[in-house]
């Protein structure tokens, strides 16, 4: 998490030299996808930033005396099942759009998008979790959504609302359902989401399983769909 910590230090900083001056440059938000097999610690990281992110919205409002009405955090996830489990959104309900295979989203009134607005105000972070289920379509609805909701154009070289994105997940695990996965390349497509934005960081130890390297290793079999008939003998 040292990469947020620095991106919230920079924040700070940005936030103390715009009281000073008007010119004052906002940090670059950041596009990081965070890969890694059952049990190796995603959870646990979605829930270390969650509270470093409580802890700094907490101090700004103390030092600048503007207390926020939210921590600046917003949790989706494709699936209701996967919402619940990190208490966030379903990504069609937080961004107020229709479950289709397009990949560009329903038209929303000035006043829906007004409001979407004004509950997303204060949004410091966004975290998609089990983005495996996350489609290629999907994703072009989600940039496109929050560039609507912060007034960004689509013409322009910012994405997902000038907001930094943090995806987790684990791209072996199941695929989202007849649909292209979200790192499909349509033909003559010069610039992907996925490929030139996002930088990829890959969990690989097992913490469940640390001390059993055996039953580890059948995991990771199964997981690739590589597993062998010894591998079925030892779990039976």
């Amino acid at each position: 998490a040292n990469f947020f910590r620095q991106y919230l230090g920079a924040l700070t900083q940005y936030e103390d030299s715009r009281e000073r001056c008007k010119n004052a440059t906002k940090p670059l938000p950041f596009h990081i996808v965070i890969n890694g097999l059952a049990g190796s610690g995603k959870s646990y990281a979605i829930s270390i930033i969650e509270q470093m992110l409580t802890d700094f919205c907490i101090s700004e409002s103390a030092v600048r005396n503007r207390p926020r009405k939210r921590k600046g955090l917003l949790k989706m996830a494709q699936s209701g099942k996967a919402a619940l489990n990190i208490h966030g959104w379903t990504i069609h309900t937080a961004l107020g759009m229709r479950p289709d295979n397009s990949s560009t989203p329903n038209d929303a009134t000035s006043f829906k998008i007004h409001s979407l607005k004004d509950g997303l105000g204060d949004l410091l972070l966004i975290i998609i979790d089990e983005i495996s289920l996350v489609s290629y379509s999907l994703f072009q609805k989600i940039n496109k959504r929050l560039n609507q909701i912060f007034n960004v154009s689509d013409k322009s070289s910012v994405y997902f609302g000038n907001i930094p994105i943090l995806l987790f997940g684990d791209l072996a695990q199941c695929e989202p359902v007849a649909a292209k996965q979200i790192f499909w390349e349509p033909p003559g497509e010069s610039f992907s989401l996925w490929r030139d934005l996002f930088r990829p960081i890959n969990f690989n130890i097992n913490m469940r399983q640390g001390d059993d390297r055996l039953f580890f290793d059948i995991l990771c079999r199964i997981r690739l769909g590589q597993y062998t008939d010894e591998d079925e003998i030892i779990i039976k």
